[in-house]
This record gives structure tokens, C-alpha cells and sequence, in this order.
């Protein structure tokens, strides 16, 4: 397919065929194409003859005789009514029924020529600009021109340690790690050559904000420029009920073709070629974020996957999908079988500095730098220094200290997240409605609202893919128009009704602004141990890990209302007769929570006599090292 051809040249290309066909030559075939080339739609007969350099007589005289040959004559004397004139019948049917046809034709024969490479790069491209905007971790933004050290860690497959029938005092084993890869040799390595042995898939999974999008889009680039692949990224949230056959050629195709021919409307006489593509070796599938899937669980996200991947032309493609760790690990027998697993690593100390002194020189503060990489070494910044070997939230502690570099460091993730939002408004000013920088009351109304939508996203299929009809059942089209102007809400694209998507600036600000929608604890976990099913365990669904370690880190709940949480989690007995699955896991959330209320010493013993009684020495000694640290602050 000759893809640098322009509209215009197909239109005249349609209008000298159907000129030869009819044997309309010299001023016959001049005055057919110029008159009914859509370009000269408006155009009068004496506009016509002034372009042709001839009579308004002369192109009314072939005029009659071109109406007759295509059957579109009249001997009615006088005006035609509207739509019924000869002209307006012949240009109706050139454009709507012939055109029609010469398109199809055309396609036909250009069919085995589709350039799908092409196709497939002008598609990426414009994903991925859309995705740089969205996933732009600060609202400066300089992250985005910093090429981060996404070293991979490859890991060894191993049973869950809580399937053993003596776990009492069984050690689970530590994370086995195979190699450890740099970016570069990553893509040479894993991507750039064929696969061999059993699996041909690869999934990246780590934290959120470890980078997973940002890597994703590196291999795209990889595939795009040193191969000859076809490449096609997908975010998983944008699925909704289709397959992943449906969505790619409903939605996919028509997009890609799109780029190149806004006429093509139809593309279905292209599939049949899409699927031969597919069947060959040499696509790639870039599935990002199985977290963000409409689906009831993980498990259910994961078997469809596993479904889809081994059904018909899918079978010879090669998937990279990216997924958060929680999710990944969720299953004691995952379902999602034939892919090696690379665990994004945390920044190391010398990668911090870096980031840190790259992000201050695009921001021309140097010096600024300097003084937040002292500052996270003392040792009373233990907490955020280890929170901040995460790529997203070392950028926002960048912009949070570039505003304030006199205020102290936060101790928390929604410490962390809290002193974003506080300043975000001043950093753009002109960006911000005056009404709203203004006004604190507007403010707390617009986050309370933003609350409101992030809880009921996450509490539905949803999820983080938020239509339009959701965000006016929780927001008010002044406060809606707020959220979209100031960049907290961004469209994503739309659904198969056309309805438009919404998303939060990155999910990590959905499930803060939803934490800040909870004011009770029971929200996330009441145990009705004698009938579960009139209880509420969120604690133990994967989607809600983030939002309950951020209520945890709240500055506004009372601590001793936090420490009576602690307690229920940690004295959690799920009586389910299957080894105390639930009892270890409510036990190693509340490790997790225990750091994020900063409740150290209120919940020592307890920590103590669970540890000593279930789990056995060597973890017994680790969780002390882990208060006694604490403990200090």
C-alpha cells in the first residue's frame, strides 16, 4: 500500500478511471473531472469555464451530454427541485455508491502489500506520546528527559512457602534471583534474540511507579528500530469486554489505518490480512498494567489472559506485559503459564544521587540537589530515603523540595503524596483557575470529590478507566471541569459507545485521593468470624494495598485509631482449615502498615510474641532490627 499518496490524488485517480470508462476524452474528460472533483463541490458552471479557459455554454453543452451517458438525464424543462437536479444526482452518485467501490477495488488489490511494520510504528508513536503526557510523574516534568536505570532482576519460579503442611515454623525462602540485567543488555539479550526452551513470554513486574511503563516503552522502541517486528502496545485498562482478537482488529486496525487514510471507514476487507500477519512469526504484544483490568480479581485477569494467548492466530505472537507485583505473586498456582518473570529493581544509593542531580540540572538548581542528597543521608530520613528508591516517588519529592527546600522531608507515602497536592497549585499558577487558587474551601470540595470518584473506580470494574457518567455521579460539572483544567483528571480515550474515558494523572493519586475518602477502618477490614460473608476484607484484595497502606499514613487519623487497626490485623485468625493462609497474610500487611503509621513501639510486643510463636527466629530477629530502627524516630 503506497501510504504517502494523498486524498486528493486518489480522488482525481477515482475520477480518471471512471473518465476512461465512459470514453469521455478531451474538454468531455477536463470538464468531468474539474467539475465534479470534490474540491470544486461549490463551484458554479462559470467558475468551472473560468478554470478551464472556456465558455459557461461550452461546460453547460458537455454537461447534458456527460448526464446522459450515466444515465442521469433530464428533459424536464426549468429548475429541479433540491437533490433532484441532474448534477446533484451524478456528484451523490460518484462519492456515495461508485466511490465506494473504487476504494474496495483499490483495496483488493493493494491488500498483500500492506505495509504493517509501518502501520504498526505510526500507531505506537502517537501511544506513546500520549502515554509520556500521562504517566509525566511531576507536574514540571523534567523526569521524563532522564533515562532511568531500569535494571531487571530475572526470578526463579518457587512454590509458596505457605503450602507447606508444617508452616508453624517454616522459613519462607528468599526471592532467587537469576541474573540481574541493565537496561541495554536487557533488550540485547532477552528481546533482541529468539527465544528458547519452554517460555517465549516475558512479564515485568514490580511496585507501583517502579517504572514498568516506562521499560514497556523502551522495548517498543527497540523492536521498532532494530528489528523488523511488528510491535503493538495495549493497555490492558482499555480492553473493557472485548478479547484481545476483538479488540485488535475493532479497535486497533481501524485506529492504525486511521493515521494514514481518515477516509477508510471500513476495515474489515483488512483483517483477513491482520490475521495472516499474526500467524507468521516476528509480532510483538506490549500488554501493559494487568492490575488496571476490568476483571473481579487478579486471578480472574490472569486466567483470561492465559485463555486468550493460546487461541487461534494468537498462539505464535510474543508478549511482553507489565503487572504489579501483588498482583503477579497473588496466586499460590498462577494460571499464566510460558512466561520468564523480571522484577524491576529499586534504585540504588549512587542511581538516587543521580536522578536527583539530573533532575535539578534540568531545572537549572544545581545546588538545590546537592542539598536534598545530603539531606536523605541523614539517618533521621531513613524512612523516605527508602521510600524514594522508587522512580515516581523520588520525582515528587524532586518538585516537593524545589518549592520548599526549608520544609522538613515527609516520613510517609501519603506523607509524601499530601505535600504534593498541598503545593501543587502554586507551581503552575497560570494554569490554575482564580477562583480555585483562591480558595481553600473550593479546594477541599474538589478533593472530596476526586475521593469519591477514586473509591468508586477502584470499588467497581472500573477500576482506574473512569467513563465520563461515573465522574458526574460523584462530581458536579463545575468541580468535573476543575479536575480536568488543573490536570488531576485526563482523558484517555473513549468506550464502545463512544462514551469518554477519564483517568487520574497516574493511579497512585487515584488511590490517595480514595484513601482520603475513607474514614473508618472497617471499610477495610470487619471479620464476622462465625459468617465471613457478612464481613469485609478488603485488606486481602490486591487493588486495595495502596489505598489502605495511604490511609495508614494519614496525618489527620488519630494514631490510637490506627494502632486499633494494627491490632485487628495482626491478631487476625481466618479459622479457614487451609494452613492459616490468612492469618500470615493479614500478618505481613501489618509489617507494612506498622511503617506507614509510624505506631513502632505501641505494637512491639505484639509483633514479638506472633513472630516468636509462628514464624520462627530468623524473621523474629529481622522484625526487631526493623522496630529498634524505627523506634528512634
Amino acid at each position: 500500500m503506497n501510504t504517502n499518496v494523498n486524498q486528493e490524488d486518489i480522488q482525481k485517480q477515482f475520477l480518471i478511471r471512471l473518465a476512461d470508462e465512459n470514453k469521455f476524452f478531451k474538454a468531455t474528460r477536463d470538464i468531468f473531472i474539474t467539475k465534479f472533483s470534490k474540491q470544486n463541490a461549490s463551484a458554479s458552471n462559470k467558475e468551472i469555464a473560468k478554470i478551464l479557459k472556456t465558455t459557461e455554454q461550452q461546460v453547460l453543452d458537455y454537461l447534458r451530454h456527460i448526464y446522459q451517458e450515466l444515465g442521469f438525464g433530464s428533459s424536464k424543462p426549468g429548475r429541479s427541485p433540491k437533490g433532484e437536479s441532474p448534477y446533484e444526482k451524478t456528484y451523490d452518485w460518484l462519492w456515495n455508491e461508485k466511490y465506494t467501490e473504487f476504494q474496495k477495488s483499490e483495496i483488493k488489490k493493494d491488500i498483500e502489500e500492506i505495509d504493517w511494520q509501518f502501520l504498526g510504528k505510526k500507531r505506537l508513536e502517537k501511544q506513546q506520546e500520549t502515554q509520556r503526557l500521562k504517566h509525566q510523574a511531576t507536574s514540571m516534568g523534567f523526569e521524563v528527559n532522564i533515562d532511568l536505570p531500569l535494571g531487571l532482576v530475572e526470578r526463579k519460579e518457587q512454590q509458596h512457602w505457605l503450602k507447606k503442611q508444617s508452616s508453624r515454623n517454616y522459613e519462607p525462602p528468599k526471592e532467587v534471583i537469576k541474573k540481574i540485567y541493565k537496561n541495554e543488555e536487557f533488550l540485547q539479550q532477552i528481546i533482541g534474540k529468539e527465544t528458547s526452551g519452554k517460555n517465549k513470554h516475558i512479564a515485568i513486574i514490580g511496585e507501583p511507579g517502579a517504572g514498568k511503563t516506562t521499560l514497556l516503552s523502551k522495548i517498543a522502541d527497540f523492536i521498532k528500530s532494530q528489528t523488523q517486528d511488528l510491535a503493538i502496545y495495549i493497555s490492558l485498562a482499555s480492553l473493557g469486554n472485548l478479547t484481545l482478537q476483538d479488540y485488535l482488529l475493532k479497535k486497533w486496525l481501524p485506529e492504525a489505518m486511521g493515521l494514514f487514510n481518515p477516509e477508510i471507514t471500513d476495515t474489515s476487507v483488512y483483517e483477513g490480512e491482520l490475521i495472516k500477519c499474526f500467524r507468521k512469526s516476528g509480532v510483538w504484544l506490549l500488554l501493559d498494567a494487568v492490575d488496571e483490568m476490568g476483571e473481579n480479581s487478579p486471578v480472574s485477569a490472569l486466567t483470561k489472559l492465559e485463555k486468550e494467548l493460546k487461541e487461534d492466530w494468537l498462539t505464535e505472537v510474543r508478549v511482553v506485559l507489565t503487572c504489579r507485583l501483588n498482583v503477579w505473586d497473588i496466586n499460590i498456582n498462577r494460571p499464566l503459564t510460558g512466561f520468564d518473570t523480571y522484577k524491576t529493581q529499586e534504585f540504588k544509593p549512587e542511581e538516587i544521587d543521580k536522578f536527583i542531580a539530573d533532575w535539578f540540572t534540568h531545572a537549572e538548581k544545581t545546588g538545590l540537589g546537592e542539598i536534598l542528597q545530603a539531606k536523605l543521608k541523614e539517618s533521621r530520613h531513613e524512612r523516605i530515603y527508602q521510600l524514594v528508591q522508587n522512580p515516581l516517588r523520588l520525582s515528587l519529592l524532586c518538585q516537593i523540595f524545589y518549592r520548599d527546600e526549608n520544609g522538613e522531608l515527609p516520613e510517609t507515602k501519603a506523607g509524601l503524596y499530601q505535600r504534593y497536592v498541598r503545593y501543587f497549585y502554586e507551581w503552575k499558577p497560570k494554569n490554575i483557575p482564580v477562583e480555585l487558587t483562591n480558595s481553600d474551601d473550593l479546594k477541599y470540595e474538589l478533593h472530596q470529590a476526586l475521593g469519591k470518584l477514586a473509591l468508586a473506580g477502584i470499588d467497581s470494574n472500573y477500576r482506574f478507566q473512569l467513563p465520563r457518567s461515573l465522574c458526574h455521579e460523584h462530581m458536579d460539572e463545575k468541580l468535573f471541569k476543575l479536575a480536568c483544567d488543573v490536570g488531576w483528571l485526563v482523558l484517555a480515550g473513549r468506550t464502545e459507545t463512544d462514551e469518554d474515558i477519564f483517568v487520574f494523572w497516574h493511579q497512585n493519586f487515584q488511590e490517595y485521593f480514595a484513601a482520603l475518602a475513607i474514614p473508618d477502618w472497617d471499610y477495610f477490614l470487619n471479620h464476622v468470624p462465625d459468617n465471613p460473608d457478612e464481613g469485609t476484607y478488603r485488606i486481602f484484595e490486591s487493588q486495595w494495598k495502596e489505598v489502605c497502606l495511604m490511609w495508614f499514613g494519614r496525618e489527620d487519623i488519630a494514631k490510637q485509631y490506627k494502632n486499633d487497626f494494627l491490632q485487628a490485623i495482626l491478631s487476625f485468625e481466618d479459622a479457614c482449615g487451609n494452613g492459616e493462609f490468612y492469618r500470615y497474610k493479614a500478618f505481613f500487611f501489618g509489617i507494612e502498615a506498622m511503617l506507614e503509621s509510624k505506631s513502632y513501639e505501641m505494637i512491639e510486643e505484639r509483633l514479638k510474641e506472633i513472630i516468636g510463636s509462628c514464624l520462627g527466629k530468623k524473621i523474629f530477629e529481622s522484625v526487631e532490627k526493623i522496630t529498634k530502627i524505627y523506634k528512634k524516630k
